[in-house]
């Protein structure tokens, strides 16, 4: 079912680009992405761009505190391949994210992925900092009954936590006397995101701004909950105000 249309010039991603993105899997050269370079601009960079300035005040209207600007919300079609065994020049996905600071990887995020592979929106906290972390499994042992009720609340939305494929073997140091099972298997995530898979006719909906609007406002029980907990790393961690 469609979406209500929204403004902004978002008019959905036409099939070209998911067709670019394809064939340039297929052709990792220089020459073939210039020689596809006005479809690269025109039917996956373009698109994108319009769907950020049209979320953005949808997710204003709704007061969810993230934030995006086209050129640092998008993320670049090369790869920085300086210290990668994989020198592939080019991704072969297109993706845009959302943060309270809009920087992309401030922790706490609305990412949107468009892929020939699946495309989906994802909100959560992707490999946080360390110290962020740390606090994140601290308050799933120490706030258990506050964890568990976020979970609830996104269970209700429709969502569980994404699980994570490359979560440590073992509970890490300082938690090993945990028992509950439950909290074992979350103590050694390393991150915790909510997964919304979207359908090719969903990229192509102008209404996928409206999608996304409402994902990010289901998804808010974890966001607060975990920037509640980077908020208290940071003032901890901040050097003290000058007298």
């Amino acid at each position: 079912m469609p979406h209500s249309a929204t403004p902004a010039g978002f008019t959905g991603f036409p099939a070209a680009a998911l067709d670019f993105l394809h064939g340039l899997a297929e052709h990792q050269r220089r020459e073939w992405f210039d020689a596809h370079r006005q479809t690269y601009e025109q039917d996956v960079r373009a698109p994108m761009i319009a769907l950020v300035e049209a979320l953005a005040p949808l997710l204003r209207r709704r007061r969810i505190p993230l934030l995006a600007e086209p050129k640092l919300a998008l993320f670049r079609i090369h790869r920085d391949v300086r210290f990668a065994a994989d020198k592939r020049p080019y991704k072969t996905h297109a993706a845009a994210a959302f943060t309270r600071s809009g920087a992309k990887m401030d922790p706490g995020m609305l990412y949107v992925h468009v892929d020939p592979l699946g495309c989906f929106a994802a909100t959560g906290f992707y490999r946080p900092p360390p110290d962020a972390l740390r606090a994140l499994r601290r308050a799933l042992v120490e706030r258990s009954d506050d964890w568990r009720a976020v979970l609830a609340a996104l269970r209700r939305a429709g969502h569980v936590l994404e699980a994570d494929e490359d979560a440590l073997q073992r509970v890490p140091r300082g938690f090993e006397q945990v028992d509950d099972p439950g909290l074992r298997d979350w103590l050694r995530w390393k991150s915790f995101i909510v997964l919304r898979r979207l359908g090719e006719d969903e990229i192509a909906d102008p209404g996928l701004p409206a999608l996304l609007a409402e994902f990010a406002s289901q998804s808010m029980p974890l966001l607060r909950f975990g920037w509640e907990l980077v908020d208290r790393v940071r003032s901890e961690t901040s050097p003290p105000s000058a007298p």
